[in-house]
């Protein structure tokens, strides 16, 4: 690949900042709390840890699948179809946006009260998902060509 692309670039960042994100997070149970972690893992500090250093373990490897995309590293396995559902796995958290719009709109009623940070959270995994798909789909073809030769 020539060119780096620069929307998987900027998703790579975006994952790397989430993943760092969430390991802030994990040493903080008032934050897990806030940020809608249940209260049972948030009572059991050692397995808020635990869990909270899986999640950014994989949004850490979601950034190095970017990194890869953009061509800023190696290929790895399985690249095109990684890309596509690490940008899924986004969108589709993101699209939450959606009946949560609806409901502050009056137009949709959630059985639960949800938290404002339910609203950020999605926005931004909407964002990054939209970043991993424009940018996939600009070197899918590219990738193919880098596997076979």
């Amino acid at each position: 690949m020539k060119k780096s692309n620069i929307l998987l670039s900027l998703g790579a960042m975006l994952s790397f900042s989430v993943a760092i994100f969430q390991t802030v997070v994990s040493f903080s149970p008032s934050w897990s709390l806030y940020l809608g972690a249940p209260a049972e893992m948030v009572a059991k500090p050692l397995m808020l840890l635990i869990l909270g250093e899986a999640c950014a373990l994989f949004f850490a490897v979601f950034g190095f699948y970017a990194l890869s995309g953009a061509g800023h590293i190696r290929s790895l396995p399985m690249l095109r179809w990684g890309l596509l559902v690490i940008g899924l796995i986004y969108t589709i958290r993101g699209l939450l946006i959606v009946p949560l719009i609806l409901s502050y709109a009056g137009l949709f009623r959630l059985p639960d009260a949800t938290e404002p940070t339910v609203l950020q959270s999605s926005s931004i995994s909407l964002l990054i998902g939209i970043v991993y798909l424009l940018g996939t789909g600009k070197v899918w073809n590219q990738l193919k060509r880098v596997r076979n030769a």
